[in-house]
């Protein structure tokens, strides 16, 4: 299953969807918007998330969704650094990482990399200083930068980079049209016909493929004007644009004018609670948001699904919602009238929001998992946002 992260609240402002409409050109609209995702949207090589993914590995990060194991970049640099690494040092690591391991996430993890100069001095920037040191779940994390400083400095991290990068770049060129097709195919069917109705100075997103991270798992910021999807290795060639749909449905899900009507949707993390299910939502608001955003990955390509291929993504879904994404099922089957309708996705939110019965989405929920044992393990939440 995917780790995915919604955007930081204290960031979100960076990117703003207005209404959009849509009409008989949307082909044509769908056309144009890849063109320029494939000049917006870049895949790069990362040599900050390399280094952070180095240390985590060394420190304690183990999570694998792959029956096989983990990549074979991830399995050849954990072994050879651990032929490199003072055991004085990796025990600081690793009880740096266990002392914040239930606060800190590889999302809180990146976002702090990312918020300094990158290699070789890792010296936090204007974003870390001014707007996300000591706040929230980024609290004691001040040390990360040092850490990063002080691995580079005592590991031959850009050796080991270049001995893989070769693997990178494979990768990238393999990923690369998966990547803009399905960014494009999302965004149109959100009814974002433009980029340029995007704001801000700088890329629309860059995707960094993370070889040292699980299979099958992703993370997204925002930092500045850009969008940063941090993707894990896929054993077949794919994308689902979960991240872009989160910069989405933010702007919408966290507008302060639906803080009172989201609160309804509390009862959902306490249904959660009583199986043992609660994730880690920060907020109601976190928890429509994933909901909305994953109903949406599901269904925004059903247009030219095959009958059999309809089924199996409404199969995919119910397997989602059985694992306790409550208002999941709920959110899809809304968005058949949003397709019906001539309203952006961002727009068309608060219809769903207002129609929305929790007590009654919790019993629909509650029955369904009665008869399907094994359901209602807990989600991996990705709610960062909190109201």
């Amino acid at each position: 299953m995917v780790r995915r992260r919604a955007l930081p609240a204290l960031i979100l402002a960076a990117i703003f969807l207005g209404s959009f409409g849509c009409g008989r050109g949307a082909q044509s609209v769908h056309g144009n918007l890849e063109k320029q995702i494939k000049d917006r949207v870049k895949l790069v090589q990362d040599p900050t998330i390399f280094t952070l993914f180095v240390l985590l590995n060394v420190a304690g990060y183990d999570e694998e969704n792959r029956t096989a194991g983990m990549h074979p970049v991830r399995l050849r640099i954990r072994a050879e650094v651990d032929t490199l690494i003072s055991p004085e040092f990796r025990t600081r690591l690793r009880e740096f990482y266990d002392l914040h391991r239930a606060q800190a996430s590889p999302w809180t993890y990146c976002v702090v990399a990312k918020a300094s100069s990158g290699p070789p001095d890792f010296a936090p920037d204007s974003v870390w200083t001014k707007e996300l040191a000591g706040k929230g779940e980024f609290n004691g994390l001040d040390k990360v930068h040092a850490l990063l400083r002080e691995f580079h400095r005592k590991i031959p991290v850009d050796r080991l980079y270049g001995e893989v990068r070769p693997e990178y770049e494979t990768y990238i060129r393999a990923y690369r049209k998966a990547v803009h097709k399905e960014v494009a195919a999302a965004l149109a069917y959100a009814r974002v016909r433009d980029v340029s109705e995007l704001p801000g100075r700088g890329q629309l997103a860059v995707v960094i493929p993370n070889l040292l991270d699980s299979y099958r798992r992703a993370t997204s910021f925002v930092l500045g004007d850009t969008l940063y999807s941090v993707e894990g290795p896929q054993e077949k060639v794919g994308y689902n644009p979960h991240e872009f749909i989160h910069a989405v449905t933010n702007p919408a899900v966290y507008d302060p004018g639906q803080s009172a009507k989201s609160e309804k949707a509390r009862p959902v993390l306490e249904a959660l609670r009583t199986v043992n299910a609660e994730g880690d939502f920060r907020s109601p608001a976190a928890l429509l948001d994933e909901s909305l955003v994953r109903a949406v990955s599901l269904r925004y390509d059903m247009a030219q699904a095959s009958p059999e291929q309809k089924a199996a993504l409404e199969k995919d879904m119910l397997q989602e919602y059985r694992s306790g994404y409550i208002l999941e099922r709920y959110f899809w089957e809304k968005l058949a009238d949003y397709e019906a309708s001539t309203q952006s996705l961002r727009q068309y939110y608060p219809v769903m929001l207002d129609s929305l019965n929790v007590l009654k989405e919790i019993r629909r929920w509650q029955a369904e998992i009665a008869v399907n044992p094994g359901a209602g393990a807990g989600p991996e939440s990705t709610g960062q946002g909190a109201q």
